[in-house]
């Protein structure tokens, strides 16, 4: 199984055309207003940037993959998807609480899965997202990946809970490499069309709502092996990702006047340590950072005003996170697990204990589940948790 699979296909999908193009008109002014304020609009570029963001790393307990960033939920530490091996093509994710119930306390999550189908493509992963707008907490998401008869990247499902809500992403012709052709969205009862604008160093997206209508406009800084790119992402090397550095736009709505007004401004900085993880996130949404070890696994992780350190036992995997913020109150995480024989853990029993003073008082305890396919002819084949 070639793990490294995933960031071709990012690397097919932003291929750039050969020739400069210009950006999209706005409309003009004769066109019809809409005044009911846009839903559904986000940056598009980070979910393109995401489909490679899977890191494979080697380290003293052999090659694993490792798959997270620091503006993922607090309910979703930072090895929930690492997975040891490169054979595995599924990992499913179940949460059970004391009582069974398939979810978190106080949590929007739901049941997640990343996988790869028997040509080693990306065909599902989980990702955070600001898809309810650039105030409100990015919602943690499972995205499905659709392919042609060929290799292209034909759509792109985005399945959002708690209300079973979805995004569709089309691509108006099959990918051709070289070509990233104009998008159709769907959000509910809503849709846009979505043209991109590849230039040097920089990629634009700009939205149109049915009947044409500037709805969004969105542009990212990008880089990669190391350098900011001509004008074919294709030329990449695809072990030395694109990369996201820098976001801004807004959705735009038209006045009486005729002219548009930008409204959800959205700014976002992206950093990434040497080894190519995100160590920093900072936008309207909040503010995440990451500082990793010498084997890529996080050692501390803040989000907003909050700061956990985390301690991982020899084999790297994660034993304690533990609140370093006074107040709310600080919390502590201990983790024991149950594994497989291929040494993939299957089942994590996460114990959540509240700092009162000198005392640490149990607050509640919750399982992870972890149900992990194999390929055929290697090995055991599936890791189930003791589930039936």
């Amino acid at each position: 199984m070639n793990m490294r699979a995933a960031p071709f296909v990012l690397f097919a999908l932003l291929g750039f055309p050969c020739g400069a193009q210009s950006p999209p008109a706005i409309p003009p002014e004769s066109l019809p207003s809409e005044t009911e304020e846009s839903s559904g609009i986000f940056p598009l570029s980070l979910v393109l940037e995401a489909l490679q963001g899977q890191t494979v790393r080697q380290d003293q307990t052999g090659r694993q993959l490792l798959y997270w960033r620091p503006d993922w939920p607090l309910e979703i530490p930072p090895d929930t998807f690492a997975v040891r091996g490169a054979s595995v093509i599924e990992l499913n994710l179940d949460v059970e609480t004391e009582s069974g119930e398939a979810e978190i306390p106080g949590s929007t999550l739901g049941q997640y899965r990343l996988a790869w189908d028997s040509r080693g493509r990306l065909t599902d992963m989980p990702l955070a997202l600001p898809v309810d707008g650039p105030a409100q907490d990015p919602l943690f998401v499972q995205v499905r990946l659709r392919y042609g008869e060929g290799d292209g990247l034909t759509a792109i499902d985005i399945e959002i809970p708690p209300q079973e809500r979805s995004l569709s992403i089309r691509f108006e012709a099959p990918y051709v490499p070289g070509i990233l052709p104009p998008v159709r969205l769907e959000y509910g009862d809503r849709f846009y069309h979505v043209r991109f604008h590849v230039g040097i160093h920089e990629i634009t997206e700009t939205w149109f709502d049915p009947w044409g209508i500037f709805s969004a406009y969105f542009k990212s800084r990008v880089a990669g092996d190391g350098t900011l790119p001509d004008r074919r992402l294709s030329g990449v090397n695809k072990d030395s990702p694109w990369r996201v550095l820098g976001l801004e736009g807004a959705e735009y709505t038209r006045e009486e006047s005729g002219a548009f007004s930008p409204v959800n401004p959205f700014k976002l900085s992206l950093f990434y340590e040497s080894g190519g993880s995100l160590s920093e996130s900072s936008g309207e949404y909040g503010s995440f950072s990451a500082i990793y070890g010498k084997a890529g696994r996080p050692l501390y992780w803040s989000r907003d005003s909050r700061t956990f350190s985390l301690q991982w036992d020899q084999g790297g995997r994660l034993v304690r996170l533990r609140d370093l913020t006074d107040g709310d109150p600080p919390v502590d995480f201990r983790y024991d697990y149950e594994f497989d024989a291929r040494g993939n853990w299957i089942r994590r029993r996460e114990t959540a204990l509240f700092r009162a003073g000198n005392l640490l008082l149990p607050a509640y305890s919750r399982d992870l589940v972890r149900r992990i396919v194999y390929a055929e002819g290697d090995g055991e084949g599936e890791g189930d948790g003791g589930l039936d």
